[in-house]
């Protein structure tokens, strides 16, 4: 999330990583998550851009449940 992004949603500071779209029947599809989100921290850990976000996913085993903060 860039400045000009940020601000247009309210947040403090430019980071955390914009969901573009939820895949239908993908992991997240049964979640709250919706396109337009920003995702700022999984399980805790502050997501800086959507290339922190891909590897703290990464590092997770397969159908690890997550807390994200949105």
């Amino acid at each position: 999330v860039d400045e000009d992004k940020a601000a247009s949603l309210g947040l403090k500071e430019p980071r955390g990583a914009l969901v573009n779209e939820v895949t239908p029947g993908g992991p997240a599809a049964s979640s709250a998550l919706k396109a337009g989100d920003v995702i700022l921290s999984v399980n805790g850990a502050a997501i800086e851009s959507s290339r922190d976000l891909a590897r703290k996913i990464a590092d997770l085993a397969p159908n690890t449940n997550v807390t994200l903060e949105v």
